[in-house]
């Protein structure tokens, strides 16, 4: 396993050196990007001893900003540093979660996988630094592995990981939500309050969200934190449902998993023999989809957080029905060399108005990045690479299916 690891961390130094030698970082705000100038300001406020003023969501979320600002002079770089070690450490952790499921030599090449694409570990920080994801992604296949694995004391152990997660981000709660479908898929998919465990599990719950719930009273009755904004989480979670179409969304998932995303529902007797197997993961991925949809509007990166777990199960399907040996196997793997932009890196100068026609993804390093997110691009181009996507997928079924009746 340690030289597995090994191969896994210099895999990953490599990835990250070859596209930092051409991927630089976006250069809108003077290179804080988006949401990152909300994260700057939170910083500057740190490291001033001054009141978090800012918008939220982004004020919530203070584990980051104030490691960047004690450790750090220059904060972008700052954020690059921090996110890109934890993203390192995701390698490390998607490889043992892999390894649970998978021989050692495919497990390895997930976790390679998952780091090549552009919309996920050191090849999307390189992009866009400015973030809050990695660290608490590190936090969640961390806890994901343990109650996998079900280390000894793994119920507390993720506790104590949830409750320092959450002041990085909210989605660290997602692991306590674990447990808790865990404890009721042990007990028969039946749950009583009666049931001393149970209670135990629901305390142990409290303790994280609680720690979330005081940042956010915080601001509430202005204490530490200022929201200089109107968001409500609710009424945000409401307007995304009623802004995302659903083929934008669908989109959205061929941008991150590509072709692959049909093998799941091709083999979908496969998905149902998973089941005791992978119901921690598919239970994970479908907390994730749902965040993806009543989150923010990149929604490429939300759905990439779930990146790990698809591949896995994915991979595990592929395996079992020996679906590498067709063919069309291997013209889905050309296709993902454009889903991952393998041979372009992310337009990082501002080509303000410049679209290119897409095959899949567009062929260049100089057009408007908008055009990578489904929300953003410019809609004729988007509906255009949707419109490609779903025909190949109708030719891939197609094919596949030829394929399995000619080995029946």
């Amino acid at each position: 396993m340690f030289k597995s690891i090994i191969i896994v961390l210099l895999s990953t130094f490599a990835i990250l050196f070859t596209y930092g030698l051409f991927q630089k970082s976006l250069k809108v705000n003077e290179g804080k990007g988006y949401d990152g100038v909300y994260y700057y300001q939170i910083t500057e406020q740190f490291a001033k001893n001054e009141k978090i003023t800012s918008y939220a969501p982004f004020i919530y979320r203070l584990g980051t900003p104030f490691l960047v600002s004690i450790i750090f002079e220059d904060y972008i770089f700052g954020f690059k540093a921090i996110n890109l070690v934890f993203s390192v450490i995701l390698s490390i952790l998607i490889y043992l979660l892999a390894s649970l499921y998978l021989e050692n030599k495919i497990a390895i090449l997930t976790a390679i996988f998952y780091q090549l694409h552009w919309i996920s570990g050191v090849r999307y920080i390189l992009f866009d630094p400015m973030g809050t994801d990695y660290i608490a992604l590190t936090f969640i296949y961390l806890c994901l592995y343990m109650i996998s694995k079900k280390i000894n004391n793994y119920i507390l152990w993720v506790t104590l990981i949830s409750s320092i997660g959450v002041i990085f981000r909210e989605i660290a709660l997602i692991p306590m939500i674990i447990l808790i479908y865990n404890r009721y898929k042990d007990n028969n998919y039946k749950w009583s309050f009666i049931n001393l465990k149970n209670i135990y599990l629901v305390i142990l719950f409290i303790i994280p969200f609680s720690i979330y719930a005081l940042i956010n009273l915080s601001e509430i009755f202005n204490i530490f934190l200022t929201k200089t904004n109107d968001y409500n989480s609710i009424t945000s979670a409401v307007r995304w449902i009623y802004i995302k179409g659903i083929g934008q969304f669908i989109h959205s998932f061929f941008n991150v998993y590509g072709l692959l995303l049909i093998i799941p529902f091709i083999f979908y007797n496969k998905l149902k023999e998973f089941k005791n197997q992978f119901e921690l993961q598919y239970f994970t991925l479908i907390i994730i989809i749902i965040l993806a949809l009543i989150g923010g509007s990149d929604t490429e990166r939300f759905i990439a957080w779930g990146l790990p777990i698809f591949l896995i199960i994915t991979i595990k399907i592929i395996i079992e029905t020996k679906y590498y040996k067709s063919r069309v196997f291997y013209y889905i793997m050309l296709t993902m060399i454009l889903t991952y932009r393998l041979f372009w890196i992310s337009p990082f100068d501002n080509f303000e108005g410049i679209s290119k026609v897409p095959f899949l993804t567009p062929l260049s390093n100089e057009f408007h990045f908008a055009d990578l997110f489904t929300m953003h691009g410019n809609k004729k181009f988007i509906s255009f690479a949707l419109f490609q996507y779903l025909f190949l997928s109708f030719v891939t079924i197609f094919l596949t299916f030829k394929w399995k009746n000619k080995e029946d």
